[in-house]
């Protein structure tokens, strides 16, 4: 068995990855900023050890002997900083490769999490570490910011007739704990997306469907866009990243599906349909 180091362990996906593995048997490690923070998150299956990811002289601190590491350090400003100094903590630690979840990827990387991504993999690709890489698309998760509005029967976006392929945190996890778990992915990049392409029209129609309830879609500009975020307590650059990533998928820049779901899994990756059911709860009046 693999000795595990993570990063981003109390994350969406890396909640569920550290989970994972303790159900397959492992025994993980999570570098956590703090410890009984984490173990509320994680409970007590993962070992831990308490560093802050943006302070490279603590993280100078950390020892350990570790065969691969997960990297997922979320959306947050200093996101390329810390990534990289969990990149020198594993190159120290003569770690011999790193899954790392990255963000989906074009050439011309339009948006800024596409640009600090493509920085952070350069970095990694620079240390001489092996490296699994897995890219997804659109996550459902975000679809719970909607949560009070689509209650009330509407579902906002500046989007248009673009398409996404809405993708489930439980499929990039299970893909995440396959190349960690078996060396044969490295070296290789998976693009991750659900089963489908829909726009906002149709993701209205699965709310209405699954909740029973009317849900329409609202088309609004990016100016109200941007209020909105700015009123629900978004900083201003996050707020321009989402009306950013909004405008890019009204022009068709995430519309791609990808097999690789499948590929790893040999399953379907999960229908956006199924991932509304299993949150209905949130939805509903």
């Amino acid at each position: 068995m693999p000795n595990i180091l993570m990063a981003g362990a109390t994350g969406k996906i890396g909640r569920l990855v550290a989970a994972g593995l303790i159900e397959r048997g492992e025994h993980p490690t999570a570098i956590v900023r703090n410890h009984e923070k984490a173990v509320a998150v994680l409970g007590t299956g993962p070992a831990l050890i308490e560093a802050d990811l943006a302070d490279a002289s603590a993280l100078a601190r950390v020892n350990g002997d570790f065969d691969v590491a997960y990297l997922a350090a979320g959306q947050v400003q200093d996101q390329v900083e810390i990534e990289k100094n969990f990149i020198d903590v594993a190159a120290k630690l003569g770690i011999g490769r790193v899954v790392k979840i990255s963000a989906y990827g074009r050439a011309d990387a339009r948006l800024v999490f596409n640009r600090w991504h493509n920085e952070i993999e350069a970095y990694l690709h620079s240390t001489g570490m092996a490296a699994t890489i897995l890219r997804p698309n659109g996550f459902n998760d975000n679809l719970l910011g909607s949560a009070a509005t689509i209650k009330h029967g509407q579902i906002y976006s500046t989007t248009g007739t673009g398409k996404v392929a809405w993708t489930d945190t439980r499929d990039i996890a299970a893909v995440a704990i396959e190349a960690l778990l078996d060396a044969t992915h490295t070296g290789r990049t998976y693009t991750i997306t659900g089963p489908e392409l829909l726009d906002f029209d149709q993701v209205a129609g699965l709310f209405t469907e699954v909740l029973g309830q009317p849900v329409a879609h609202v088309g609004i500009d990016d100016a109200t866009f941007a209020t909105s975020l700015v009123q629900a307590g978004l900083p201003d650059w996050m707020t321009q990243a989402y009306v950013e990533m909004y405008a890019a998928i009204r022009d068709g820049y995430l519309e791609d599906l990808s097999t690789d779901v499948t590929k790893v899994l040999s399953r379907q990756p999960i229908a956006l349909a199924s991932w509304i059911a299993d949150n209905a709860a949130a939805f509903r009046p």
